[in-house]
């Protein structure tokens, strides 16, 4: 009787340290996917507005662009160069926001009036950075992007996870236009905006 009570304790022990060890894998893994979804949100929404801002035309001072007041906002619009069917290329006005969700715990990114419902954000900011050139008298200006990705809490759960990223943008290269009408900024020729 003893051997099977001691044979019942050893076999709950090594049940209960099982059972531990997979609800902790269990609950480590969902951390991670969590983890790693508000990256990867993060990182897709400054991919979507350095992609954009780093087409932006800008006129040779970039107080006359169509781009920021100073200070952080949380809009950003510029003029982006596309291709048209034709292959000509124009400016094309491009408008980044966020927009509250319904339950107003987070936002949703806007790209030109279209709401991306899984693009989930805690807040966005753009602002531009003017700094003295080391080569020139020239100032040389940057679009700093912040973005925290957030992402929603899921049912039976109060864990939200948030992550931030900042990105830089030259804003000076494309000013290249205005001074050599034939730069190339990339394989096609410019013909038109």
């Amino acid at each position: 009787m003893i051997e099977v009570l001691f044979a019942a304790a050893v076999a709950s022990m090594l049940f209960y340290v099982v059972y531990a060890t997979f609800f902790s894998s269990v609950k480590q893994f969902s951390t991670n996917q969590t983890n790693l979804e508000a990256v990867s949100i993060t990182q897709t929404v400054l991919d979507i507005i350095q992609n954009s801002a780093s087409r932006q035309l800008v006129s040779k001072e970039v107080e006359e662009s169509f781009l920021l007041p100073d200070g952080k906002q949380s809009t950003l619009s510029l003029f982006v160069s596309e291709s048209s069917e034709k292959g000509v290329y124009k400016g094309i006005k491009h408008t980044f926001s966020i927009k509250p969700s319904p339950d107003n715990e987070y936002f949703y990114l806007v790209e030109n009036g279209k709401t991306h419902p899984n693009l989930t954000l805690a807040a966005l900011q753009f602002e531009v950075l003017r700094v003295e050139s080391i080569s020139t008298t020239q100032k040389l200006f940057f679009l700093e992007i912040c973005v925290t990705g957030a992402t929603p809490k899921k049912k039976g759960s109060a864990e939200r996870k948030e992550f931030t990223l900042k990105g830089l943008v030259a804003l000076t290269a494309q000013t290249e236009f205005i001074n050599n009408q034939h730069w190339n900024p990339n394989p096609f020729v410019y013909k038109h905006f």
